[in-house]
């Protein structure tokens, strides 16, 4: 019985028995495989939050709020941004 493999090619992770097909899939240990899934949970957890206030950007946008009622919301926003921005680069 052939054991399962961890594999990662840019952003993506598989478990599988043989190499996935296509180009670029490098071999990871098991130990990476986990915390690639787990940077990937955090990333997408992050980007939840930022969504959950895209309608407060479009009511700023439509001028529903004034720049100091949306300051608060816009520094939360690019706190979010960074954080992904930081997160991605450790998955480089």
């Amino acid at each position: 019985m052939e054991t399962l493999k961890y594999w990662k090619k840019g952003y993506d992770v598989v478990v599988c028995h043989t190499k996935p097909s296509g180009s670029g899939w490098k071999e990871i240990t098991e130990e990476e495989y986990i915390q690639v899934r787990s940077t990937l949970n955090q990333i997408a957890e992050l980007k939840c939050k930022l969504s959950c206030t895209d309608y407060k950007a479009i009511k700023y946008a439509e001028g529903q709020y004034t720049e100091e009622e949306y300051a608060p919301v816009k520094a939360a926003r690019e706190e979010l941004r960074v954080q992904i921005r930081q997160l991605l680069a450790t998955l480089e």
